[in-house]
């Protein structure tokens, strides 16, 4: 690179896929003269810093890199923007977008495989809500809400297609201790809501009249279960897609439950922690016959990570691996694909492991939505999803798809144009 002054000194360097070869020293201007970045359509990335403090001052990136696997579906989206989204279980089930848009800031209930708008819900009520959950049949909406303190304590349920608030009830509330053991909700199926406690219990209820159907008490110290409102993720508890299955923490393992009638069946192989064992994310598979689990061993002075996998047939350990998490607030375990998992860390950043043989394999880039049916990935975008580059009118899309082969390593963007190896300039 040509001599230049030093304020005005900048340094490419190729943020690619793979090597590339420096290229070749061109005539440069007199010395008095700041030095242009040199033109390098061959790389797939280039970033530009300045030598003097640091910073980026530039960048250049391929306006239309190789797409990696499948191009991805297109669900259109009647919100703008979305802060969170949640689905109701299969991919040809239901999703709330929670964001702003046409009638305002709120819940935008959609149809997953046309993309239909059921209805639109604001939420009403003082306290905090902590965590949406959109019921099988895309007809109610419900969260677990505070009540005065930081704790979950009251249900408020909605009708999706009028946005009409339902009576809210109190389910796991101790009166005279002035208590809430309620850690979160779902639903069981299209009638019947699911609470589960911090203490390893879970009760149906009835939609219709909040009358009680099934009730399991906890047997675990209280608040051994806890809700990850930071990433919206099931701590120490899922339920299968098909809502058949519900995996709870048991203190040293998971055992699996019939919700419906509140039946116990497999419990898996113990964690062999050596240390006091906190359960953090959990997720079934699609197809519900694996169930990967994050767990926190140690205190807080000094703990690890540990992703488990097992089978939900017979509750046999087939594989265990120790992600790299820097996050002691919380992190996220989904399933990205058959024979894959993803662990989000924070803001953008996730990893891909091996299950079978496990290993990183790939970093993730993009925002992940915890819980996305299929196994696929799930995002919101319009057609760049890049910072300053959209115009306002841009439509907006859940985009999805099955992720690509996997195994050199990459980062990976997920985009309008599905999962690439460089960031798209449109």
């Amino acid at each position: 690179m040509p001599r230049t002054t030093t304020a005005a000194v900048t340094l490419a360097i190729l943020a690619g896929c793979g090597p590339a070869e420096r290229p070749a020293p061109q005539p440069g201007p007199p010395a008095a003269q700041t030095a242009p970045p040199a033109a390098l359509p061959t790389a797939r990335g280039v970033k530009v810093w300045s030598i003097e403090d640091g910073k980026v001052v530039d960048r250049v990136v391929d306006p239309s890199p190789p797409r990696l696997g499948p191009e991805p579906r297109r669900v259109p989206s009647p919100a703008t923007s979305a802060t969170w989204i949640v689905f109701s279980g299969r991919p040809d089930g239901y999703a709330s977008v929670f964001g702003s848009g046409p009638s305002g800031t709120g819940d935008y209930v959609v149809r997953l495989d046309t993309g239909s708008h059921l209805g639109f819900v604001r939420h009403e009520h003082p306290g905090n809500t902590c965590g949406t959950v959109v019921s099988p049949d895309g007809r109610l909406l419900a969260f677990a809400a505070t009540d005065g303190n930081a704790d979950p304590a009251v249900v408020v349920m909605y009708t999706v297609d009028d946005g009409a608030r339902l009576p809210p009830f109190r389910p796991h509330y101790d009166q005279k201790a002035r208590r809430s053991d309620l850690a979160a909700v779902r639903f069981a199926a299209p009638d019947r809501l699911l609470t589960v406690t911090t203490t390893g219990g879970f009760a149906v209820w009835r939609t219709v009249d909040r009358s009680q159907a099934v009730n399991v008490p906890g047997r675990l110290p209280p608040d051994s279960i806890k809700p990850n409102h930071a990433m919206l993720a099931r701590a120490g508890f899922d339920l299968s897609q098909d809502g058949k299955q519900l995996a709870l923490f048991d203190g040293g393992g998971i055992t699996l439950y019939d919700p419906q009638t509140g039946k116990a069946g497999v419990t898996t192989d113990r964690v062999r922690s050596g240390g006091k064992l906190t359960a953090g994310a959990a997720a079934f598979r699609a197809d519900g016959t694996r169930l990967a689990a994050g767990f926190r061993i140690g205190d807080e002075s000094a703990s690890e990570d540990l992703v488990v996998v097992w089978d939900t047939t017979t509750g046999k350990q087939l594989s265990q691996f120790r992600p790299q998490v820097n996050d002691k607030f919380g992190w996220t375990v989904q399933w990205f694909g058959p024979d894959h998992l993803l662990v989000r860390t924070t803001g953008w950043q996730s990893r891909v492991w091996s299950v079978e043989n496990p290993r990183q394999v790939a970093s993730m880039a993009t925002f992940v939505f915890h819980g996305s049916p299929g196994d696929e990935m799930w995002a919101h975008q319009d057609r760049s999803n890049l910072p300053g580059r959209e115009p306002p009118d841009a439509p907006k899309f859940l985009i999805h798809a099955l992720p690509p082969l996997l195994g050199s390593n990459p980062t990976l963007w997920f985009t309008y144009r599905g999962f690439t190896a460089a960031v798209p300039l449109d």
